[in-house]
């Protein structure tokens, strides 16, 4: 996972990245739940949670559910989940889902994870796209 703020950011940027990083995912496989697939729970500024949706709609990579720790379907649908979830931007997460599979999702070991706010804001901040400066 990424371990650094880029130089750019600015006080207020790191004020918002702060409070960004209350909002996290928390995942348990199968064997934890104890039924038939994964679950994860996304938590908001406040404390709320709910059960993280698939986003089939945007593209159908696993029904079955997500999974983490390869970069396989499941993983590529807990990806582009978080992505639209976390940016509420369908398209952002359609674009970039498949490298923070790779880059992120992949990388996440274990029969439970905890990915917090922040490492996904400056994972985001990498892959925006810039205004060209003219």
């Amino acid at each position: 996972m990424l371990e650094h703020i880029p130089p750019d950011i600015t006080p207020a940027m790191l004020a918002a990245v702060n409070a960004r990083d209350r909002l996290k995912y928390e995942g348990k496989t199968a064997e934890l739940t104890h039924s038939d697939k994964a679950e994860v729970i996304s938590f908001g500024f406040h404390g709320e949670h709910y059960p993280l949706p698939l986003y089939l709609g945007l593209r159908n990579h696993s029904p079955s559910g997500f999974a983490w720790g390869y970069g396989g379907s499941g993983p590529a649908q807990l990806a582009l989940a978080i992505l639209a979830d976390f940016t509420g931007s369908d398209a952002f997460a359609l674009k970039h889902y498949q490298e923070f599979k790779f880059d992120i999702i992949a990388r996440l070991q274990g029969d439970s994870f905890l990915l917090r706010g922040l490492p996904i804001l400056t994972w985001i901040g990498l892959h925006e796209e810039k205004p060209e400066q003219g």
